[in-house]
């Protein structure tokens, strides 16, 4: 008997939705709770993907669709509850998230003139940001749960000509909860002509406590535009994430990008970019590490829509235990983006017998004018290099944590942001001193 494509959602996100549309009524505008009724829709006949789905093929997700989950009670949270949470610094354009609503007593705004930030509600009109990025077919189940259940988006815009000395930083934090809750984040970032910035995102949690964070994010390039990006998932052992972002890039824009993942117990996170002008480059690296019965999926897809783009693409997975990790790659190039240049490399270390990693990269070529390549790799520790080390007296517990150290040091090397590379090998030092 062969099992369904999709799983149907139970009633209790019928109950988790009529709560929420109750509790929003009189907050929205007409229109706004018509998209939110509308996206849930959306959610409901899509149904949970099940592994016979392609793009869901190694991670399964079903559990979700008969999770009891509930919104968030905000809890009071001064300065002193976030003192240690990641990547955080004063001297940082910073706004703070906690349980998917924004606190203003925790952030730092430095630069406010020339960094508009829009509550979502106010974004979304005719007047709006361009969100074509997001097309229908483009559109998960969890990005339809995520526009039916946001509770307080941000549009943040620099504008044409602006420059940022400061890094922004937008911190999600999920706060201890007694329930398992359901968080769901939701972030529009354009930055206008000629526009330049530093941009980190980070998922996080306060407490040791179950969730299911749902996070989409769209950033759109305007020509010229240059963005340094870090895309950072920090939950908890016992948290479930799954994230969509969005990147549009027009003519002549630099994107580079750090896609950082630890902590969760499963965490998917579908980044896409669309060169939809000539001459864009695109930057992406990325970094997860895993053990005991962690899962990472890492999906990207590159479109080379337009000529004289390039890209390259270096992802790299460490994992232990009984972890798994999955990485699907495709770069897809369209017919009329001429003179196209696309790298990518997939690159895995094991460090134990039992853990898994599916590597699947691809290219999808509709024009003759390219250069493109892609490959994965999967091995382990080179015993050579374990025997020369140990005959230098260094133990093999040493060892090992030297080796896989230098094998991360590859993709954090890429970074220019010497406070950022500071800051996630921080985050890297706490695994593997659980590891080693």
């Amino acid at each position: 008997m062969k099992t369904a494509r999709t799983k149907p959602v139970s009633d209790q996100y019928g109950d988790l939705f009529g709560a929420f549309i109750g509790e929003r009524e009189g907050k929205d505008s007409v229109a706004l709770l018509a998209q939110r009724r509308a996206a849930y829709d959306r959610f409901v006949v899509a149904g949970i993907p099940t592994r016979r789905v392609e793009a869901w093929k190694y991670t399964d997700v079903t559990a979700l669709a008969d999770r009891h989950l509930a919104h968030a009670v905000l809890a009071p949270i001064g300065p002193d509850d976030i003192a240690h949470a990641p990547l955080l610094h004063a001297e940082d354009e910073t706004l703070v998230y906690v349980d998917g609503i924004m606190q203003p007593h925790l952030s730092h705004r430095h630069d406010e003139a020339l960094l508009s930030a829009t509550a979502l509600s106010e974004a979304l009109t005719e007047s709006g940001p361009d969100l074509s990025a997001l097309r229908a077919d483009r559109e998960t189940p969890f990005m339809a749960l995520n526009h039916a259940l946001w509770r307080d988006g941000l549009h943040l815009h620099l504008a044409a000509n602006g420059k940022m000395e400061r890094r922004i930083h937008v911190l999600f934090l999920h706060s201890q909860q007694s329930s398992d809750v359901i968080v769901n984040p939701r972030l529009l970032i354009s930055l206008g002509h000629h526009a330049e910035a530093s941009i980190a995102v980070t998922h996080a949690s306060l407490g040791d406590a179950p969730c299911f964070n749902n996070a989409t994010l769209d950033i759109a390039l305007d020509e010229g535009a240059q963005l340094n990006f870090c895309h950072a998932q920090l939950l908890n052992p016992a948290a479930t994430h799954i994230g969509a972002t969005s990147i549009t890039q027009q003519a002549d824009t630099t994107l580079r990008c750090m896609d950082f993942n630890i902590g969760a117990a499963l965490a998917r996170h579908d980044l896409t970019v669309a060169m939809v002008g000539p001459g864009a480059t695109t930057s992406l690296n990325g970094l997860y590490a895993v053990k005991d019965r962690q899962q990472v999926d890492c999906h990207t897809l590159i479109e080379h829509a337009a000529p004289n783009c390039s890209s390259r693409q270096l992802y790299k997975g460490i994992l232990d235990d009984r972890a798994t990790g999955v990485f699907n790659g495709a770069i897809r190039v369209y017919p009329g983006a001429s003179a196209t240049d696309g790298q990518q490399m997939n690159r895995n270390l094991l460090l134990s017998n039992t853990c898994k990693i599916n590597a699947k990269p691809e290219l999808q070529i509709s024009n003759d004018d390219v250069k493109c390549t892609h490959g994965a790799t999967v091995g382990r520790l080179d015993d050579q290099e374990l025997f020369y080390l140990a005959s230098r007296g260094i133990d093999t517990a040493t060892a090992r944590d030297m080796l896989s150290r230098g094998f991360a040091e590859e993709v954090l090397f890429q970074l220019a942001d010497r406070q950022l590379h500071s800051d996630l090998h921080e985050i890297l030092n706490l695994y593997f001193e659980k590891t080693v």
